[in-house]
Order: structure tokens, then sequence, then C-alpha cells
């Protein structure tokens, strides 16, 4: 992880943030100093679009993502 977080400049673009995944174009974060929301947003629109969240917990994550990819579980 920490070495996405540095090939995406993570700490330039988005520096309240920590990229956790990410599934092509798409990446997931948690807020750094925050509670356990996990977030995503498009890698390319990093610092011009704002952060969505997308679950409570990680454990709320990985059952969307069990539900909806079948090729990551």
């Amino acid at each position: 992880m920490l070495e996405r977080n540095s090939t995406y400049q993570i700490e330039e673009w988005e520096p309240d943030f920590f990229l956790i995944g990410q599934d092509g174009d798409v990446a997931f974060f948690i807020k750094k100093d925050s509670d356990d929301t996990i977030y995503m947003n498009d890698l390319g629109a990093l610092g011009s679009l704002e952060m969505k969240p997308i679950s409570l917990n990680i454990f709320e994550f990985v059952k969307q993502a069990s539900e909806h990819y079948d090729d990551i579980f």
C-alpha cells in the first residue's frame, strides 16, 4: 500500500487520506485520524473531486465488495 500511495502521490493530492486499494482507476481510501469510513474516488480526479463515502467501515466494505465484484473474493 505504501508503494501505491507514493506512485499516485496521494500525500500531495489528498493529504488527509490513505489509499487502501483500487479497482482499475477507482481507488478506495480511509481518512487519516478519523473514523472508519471508507471513501472512493477516481485516481484521475484526485484533488479535484470530493471523496465519496461508500461504507461505514472495512467490514461493511468487504461485504459490499463481495456482493458486487465476483473476482475480488
